[in-house]
């Protein structure tokens, strides 16, 4: 039957025809028994052995057993049969069509080009897409969004496109790849009644149609397409490297098209009406046919991060004055307050000893910059931003020039953080030690430290703020502005250990503020916590360490806000002490039960403006004792 058996005797020791001749005479077959040109009885049946593989010649070798060579298999009449029926030809022979494979290997795969037709009034642009897996064309229309022309789906739906256009709408069944001559149905009912086709296998009828191929498609050449002309200018990068792996033609390259230039209508905008703000008329400009329209959107995420948290006011203030004519007033000084949440701006005049007394100068509102910043056209003004204010600066406001002379001590605190630095120039330390490394060419860094030695005769390495300051002006010169000037000041300047411990008193006063209002009492589990993280029983830790154990340990509010402010007071009380921290004594200063400190209310401090000091100067700069010249110059050289 042709049909495999299998197995015919499984793995097991066979018992030896006792008649057989054999070398070795056993009870069992054995290695000796079997060989190239031998016969093998096996429970009555004869194997005929005619060939074996290298790893048992070479075994046998081994052995001393001599194997002979491989002899031709033996004549089988059956197989000889089967082999001959399977290689007849058919009487009736099928044509296939393989289309899967081609279908597999270029499915996804497109040429696209892009071309221009004129239909007698204007240029018409398409794009014509060859797909490869089938052969097929389709090709759309590229509207102008202005044109007023309808836009159709498609400008030729996707099918395979003949040269010859009489070809391309024809009788159903006449431009099939086989034909057909007739159909018959088999008798039954149900799923047992099918049709089938009779081909003709000859195929003497079939009518042969030309289409399109790549190769018919040239840039710069003119095609017909459905009579009509298409000249093809420009294709894919897809498309220009299979012309050139596949049909290698390198030429590929776009043809220029000269294109009609439309004049383009600009919208201009319409001047401020001066009712509501400024962004509520562009709004009501842009919002095109709405009958009802909608105010402008507030920047909710600024507002919720930049407004009032605790302690943290985010309000900038500045101390200015006017100037008129190239001269500064004297007489009246003006706190100008910038809003970080909305970028308002809101001016207040301070009282003067000589009868002027204070009151609000411009109303809380956001002020666009001079006409000169504007860009033009004006679509969108430009206001002032936090970048726009720092000491130093001449700033027109309503039309009057403001000189910034001075700036409270939360200005410089939050433009010299790590997530603020960057956008602040003038408070990033960096970009201020660059642009002194650019004014310092040649010789210049050793006279300059020269000079600061000639101001320190003692050898201290310390200078007055006042000599750091004739040395900068004498080398760097207007270079620096007077905001650039206190931010160097600020961290190469040295306190007063007295200000360090009112530091530490007010910020202790807060901390056990919020402590009371928590009614938090385990300042024995506390310290207890501290003492597990002191494994060298030292009784001092690390700052990190000491935040960690507060936080976890304090037991914070539910509030969110009033969780930041305590972490925020904990971060500021830190600060202030050494690197290794007495925890001990820490738990016995914060611990409100025993050591009660005078409560500070959380308001927010006004500024206070010394009549005797001079403008130009901030705030912090008065509590500064010296200035570590040596430090600062290490920074320069580097």
């Amino acid at each position: 039957s042709g049909l495999n058996e299998g197995r015919q005797v499984r793995r097991h020791r066979i018992p030896a025809d006792p008649s057989a001749d054999r070398l070795r005479k056993t009870a069992h077959l054995n290695m000796w028994d079997i060989n190239v040109g031998r016969d093998v009885v096996v429970y009555g049946r004869i194997y005929h052995v005619y060939d074996c593989d290298e790893f048992t010649k070479h075994f046998l070798s081994c052995q001393g057993i001599i194997v002979p060579p491989e002899e031709p298999v033996p004549y089988d009449v059956y197989t000889e049969t089967r082999d001959k029926i399977e290689t007849r030809q058919a009487h009736r022979p099928f044509k296939k069509m393989n289309t899967l494979s081609k279908f597999l290997e270029k499915d996804r795969k497109v040429l696209r080009f892009q071309g221009i037709w004129y239909d007698g009034q204007d240029k018409r642009k398409l794009t014509l897409l060859y797909y490869l897996a089938d052969d097929t064309v389709q090709i759309t229309e590229q509207y102008n969004p202005a044109g007023g022309r309808y836009k159709a789906a498609t400008f030729l739906r996707r099918s395979r496109l003949p040269k010859d256009i009489s070809k391309l709408v024809s009788l159903p069944g006449s431009l099939n790849e086989e034909t057909v001559l007739n159909v018959i149905t088999t008798p039954g009912l149900g799923l047992t009644k099918k049709n089938h086709f009779l081909r003709d296998n000859t195929d003497m009828k079939s009518r042969e149609v030309e289409y399109y191929t790549p190769q018919d498609f040239r840039l710069g050449q003119e095609i017909e397409l459905c009579g009509k002309k298409i000249m093809l200018h420009d294709c894919d990068e897809f498309t220009r490297e299979y012309y050139k792996v596949t049909l290698g033609d390198a030429g590929v390259q776009p043809v220029p098209v000269k294109e009609e230039v439309e004049k383009v209508v600009v919208k201009e905008v319409p001047p401020y009406t001066g009712f509501g703000s400024e962004e509520d008329s562009l709004t009501s400009w842009l919002g095109g046919n709405s009958l009802e329209p909608k105010p402008p959107r507030r920047d909710f995420f600024k507002f919720m991060n930049l407004d009032r948290k605790g302690y943290d006011s985010h309000i900038l203030r500045f101390v200015c004055r006017i100037v008129h004519e190239g001269k500064c007033d004297n007489t009246r000084r003006f706190v100008l307050s910038y809003f970080l949440s909305d970028d308002t701006i809101l001016i207040t005049v301070l009282p003067e000893t000589g009868g002027l007394t204070g009151g609000k100068f411009l109303d809380r509102r956001r002020i666009k910059k001079p006409e000169k910043y504007q860009s033009d056209p004006p679509l969108h003004s430009e206001f002032y931003t936090a970048q726009d204010f720092y000491v130093g600066a001449l700033v027109e406001l309503n039309k009057q020039t403001f000189l910034i002379t001075a700036a409270d001590e939360y200005v410089f605190n939050f433009m010299e953080r790590s997530e603020m630095v960057h956008k602040f120039p003038r408070s990033n330390k960096k970009m201020i030690m660059n642009k002194i490394r650019a004014a310092l060419p040649g010789d210049k860094y050793k006279q300059m430290m020269a000079r600061f030695m000639s101001h320190d005769p003692q050898g201290n390495l310390v200078v007055t703020e006042s000599s750091f300051r004739s040395v900068l002006d004498q080398f760097i010169g207007y270079e620096l502005s007077e905001h650039e000037v206190i931010t160097l000041v600020r961290s190469y300047g040295e306190r007063k250990q007295s200000d360090i411990f009112n530091s530490q008193q007010q910020i202790l006063a807060l901390l056990q503020s919020e402590l009371r209002k928590d009614n938090f009492f385990g300042f024995d589990k506390l310290k207890l916590a501290f003492k597990e993280h002191d494994e060298l029983e030292r009784g001092k830790l690390m700052k990190r360490t000491v935040r960690r154990v507060l936080l976890s340990s304090l037991g914070l509010s539910r509030c969110h806000v009033r969780s930041n402010t305590v972490k925020h007071i904990i971060d500021s009380y830190l600060n202030t002490l050494q690197d290794e921290v007495d925890y001990e004594r820490l738990v016995a200063d914060i611990n409100w039960l025993t050591s009660t400190t005078k409560p500070i209310p959380p308001v927010v401090v006004p500024v206070k403006i010394d009549n005797s000091r001079i403008d130009t100067k901030a705030d912090k700069t008065r509590d500064i004792v010296n200035i570590n010249y040596d430090k600062f110059m290490e920074d320069v050289k580097e």
